[in-house]
């Protein structure tokens, strides 16, 4: 029995050392403005911080400094996420993570993943927030718009005393809670202060976003977004950059002004970059000002629409023979199909000049008909073949 005892209070001994200093201290904070200097939205007395409230689905940046004072119970920290709570205080499995926007999700915030003025993973080199007296060595910090997971790039301290500063860049969506107060936390576990950073969403937001949707099709890239409500609202501005800072007008939709039910609008992008295509959907009220309500990527490669695949002979003994004109790209792949889906035959070739292309056959072909299917970079075609 006295044995039983003793380690249960060595148990709880070591428990209350393991957490009674924790290894990473999330302290001073403050809203910034989104701009290219990252300018205090609030402070508060002492020109730290101050909570907000916003009115609007516009990009959100939240600095804050992350300290080490003590080795962690469960090792080294990675600073990389941000989560929220409408509980006050350290409030434990209330915390909701912020992730990339998603419409199989109702969080009340979403990562940016893309700005005018800050890209992803970009360093922070010196502090702008009062340090505690504790912290003595800078590390540097980074910009995050985009949660790609717990084991993603994020802040690491190394040493006692090391200290950082990251900035959040996150967005409302459409299931922000009206007239509600949240307060945000990094991804370190129990470690953090009391102190959190807080905002307050208004009675009402101009316009409530439901979705944002990008998708590739074969002539370019369709935008369709939906929203729940809006307020005082002129137009939608689609806008499209190929690398996140320059961005040039795809097209300008016009709003519902004030409307309390449902709204969806899609849009065609027919002139996309080839690779990656980044897009924001900016709102208009009727006096000019704008808000960015919502960002998205997608990958695009561009067709060859020129291209076109000739076979011969048609219909064909033995051989089956193939050209293919306009094409740009620098290996053809074939594919011989036959009528139960099964692939007879499979050959890669590199473009050459003459355009003309023969299967290697290495048995010989059944009577019937067989689907000729031609893939290349940016290009896909079918061609029936009969075989008699």
């Amino acid at each position: 029995m006295k044995l039983k005892l003793l380690l249960f209070t060595l148990f709880v001994c070591f428990a209350t050392a393991s957490f009674a200093s924790p290894g990473v201290v999330q302290e001073n904070w403050r809203w910034n403005n989104d701009d290219a200097t990252g300018t205090a939205r609030a402070t508060d007395a002492s020109g730290q911080a101050g909570s907000i409230t916003i009115t609007n689905n516009g990009v959100l940046r939240l600095r804050l400094i992350i300290r080490r004072q003590a080795a962690p119970a469960g090792g080294m920290t990675n600073t990389n996420t941000l989560r929220y709570s409408t509980v006050t205080g350290n409030a434990g499995s209330n915390w909701t993570y912020i992730d990339n926007p998603s419409n199989a999700d109702t969080k009340a915030f979403e990562m940016a993943q893309t700005n005018a003025n800050v890209i992803d993973g970009q360093a922070i080199t010196s502090g702008v927030l009062t340090k505690d007296a504790a912290a003595t060595n800078f590390i540097n910090g980074r910009y995050i718009l985009a949660n790609s997971g717990i084991n993603s790039p994020g802040v690491t301290l190394p040493a006692v005393g090391d200290y950082s500063e990251v900035e959040f860049l996150i967005k409302p969506t459409a299931d922000a809670l009206l007239n509600t107060r949240y307060y945000f936390s990094t991804n370190d576990g129990e470690y953090v202060a009391t102190n959190l950073p807080t905002l307050l969403v208004g009675a009402t937001l101009p316009v409530s976003l439901l979705s944002f949707d990008t998708k590739a099709e074969n002539n370019g890239v369709s935008l369709k977004w939906a929203t729940a409500s809006q307020q005082n609202n002129d137009k939608f501005v689609v806008e499209r950059s190929n690398n996140g800072k320059n961005w040039s007008v795809v097209s300008a939709v016009k709003g519902e002004g004030n409307s309390s039910s449902k709204n969806e609008y899609s849009v065609l992008d027919q002139n996309p970059e080839n690779g990656v295509n980044y897009y924001q959907l900016k709102q208009y009220d009727f006096d000019g000002t704008f808000k960015l309500l919502a960002s998205k990527s997608v990958n695009f490669t561009l067709q060859s629409p020129g291209a076109v695949v000739s076979v011969y002979p048609n219909p064909t003994f033995a051989d089956i023979n193939f050209s293919l004109n306009g094409y740009k790209g620098a290996t053809v792949n074939a594919s011989l199909i036959n009528t139960q889906g099964q692939i007879v035959h499979k050959e890669s070739f590199s473009s050459n000049s003459t355009n003309s292309y023969k299967l290697n056959l290495s048995t010989k072909l059944s009577l019937g008909v067989y689907i000729l299917k031609i893939e290349g970079e940016g290009f896909s075609s079918a061609k029936n073949v009969l075989v008699n």
